[in-house]
């Protein structure tokens, strides 16, 4: 199944073997930002511009859950590893952690002072790496504690990205720069300055030995 939304306060969901189209879900009452499939297939959550997140029955397109408490937009949503929790980031400049069963707010980080542009989950070591501004915060998903903080871009970081062995944390920025991180002690190993404008996207290979930017 594969769905699509943009720009639009709708969800549609396509059956990618017949090319027909599977069902629809409404609710949101302004422009979707993003939608994510859980783990394991049965839900769908997506963000939207109305402030709220919604948790949606991936088979009957039944909303499950409606989520509220950020003051501002909603741009992004993941899925944790189990399929248990969901972190988001707002236009309010805060990282929250939700219990997808409840819908209840688990975790609240305000510690950011501006728009949060990158998120990324860390499945081994329970861990968030999150971005706003030229600062990276590394957010430890039990206490909700920052237990890093990364400095070093001089420019707006898109993107950030853990590697598969999940020991270096990979970002890009505005500064024209690509910068590889040490996880544990939050050291920059590498820049990569061979790019003349801006980087917005990167990625690793799944070996972990190649990097990919753009």
């Amino acid at each position: 199944m594969a769905f699509y939304t943009y720009p639009s306060e709708d969800i549609v969901l396509w059956d990618v073997e017949t090319g027909l189209y599977a069902r629809r879900l409404s609710g949101h009452e302004s422009n979707v930002y993003r939608v994510v499939y859980s783990p394991q297939g049965d839900q769908v959550v997506s963000c939207s511009s109305d402030k709220t997140i919604r948790l949606w029955d991936a088979e009957t397109g039944e909303c499950r859950h409606t989520i509220t408490g950020h003051s501002s937009y909603v741009d992004k949503v993941l899925f944790s590893p189990k399929g248990d929790h969901i972190a988001c980031v707002s236009d309010d400049n805060t990282v929250r952690l939700w219990n997808v069963g409840s819908g209840t707010s688990r975790k609240i980080s305000n510690h950011h002072r501006g728009d949060v542009t990158g998120l990324e989950y860390s499945p081994k070591r329970n861990q968030i790496a999150s971005s706003s501004g030229s600062t990276i915060r590394l957010w430890d998903v039990e206490t909700a504690a920052c237990i890093r903080l990364l400095i070093g871009h001089s420019g707006f970081v898109y993107k950030v990205t853990y590697s598969p062995q999940e020991d270096q944390l990979a970002s890009c920025s505005r500064d024209t720069t690509v910068r590889l991180w040490d996880v544990e002690s939050g050291a920059c190993r590498l820049i990569l300055t061979s790019h003349t404008e801006r980087v917005v996207d990167v990625e690793f290979s799944p070996q972990g030995d190649q990097i990919a930017v753009t």
